[in-house]
């Protein structure tokens, strides 16, 4: 369910008459740390290309999904 909870951090905007809420990003992740130098550049060429191969079968399955259910 969707809402506003006690703690939560929301961005208020004034648009066409109405106060929009909307969550707001509490949290700056470009302090975080990345993954990029704990792995060797063979092993982020690995990673990269089984990332490439799973989203190319997430796009086939979703046009197979979508061919099979024009009729």
């Amino acid at each position: 369910m969707r809402g506003i909870a006690e703690g939560d951090v929301v961005d208020a905007i004034f648009r066409r008459g109405r106060i929009c809420h909307g969550p707001k990003l509490a949290i700056d992740q470009s302090r975080f740390p990345t993954a990029e130098d704990e792995y060797t550049p063979g092993q982020r060429r690995i990673i990269d290309a089984r990332l490439d191969e799973s989203g190319e079968d997430f796009k086939r399955a979703i046009l197979w999904a979508r061919s099979n259910s024009v009729r």
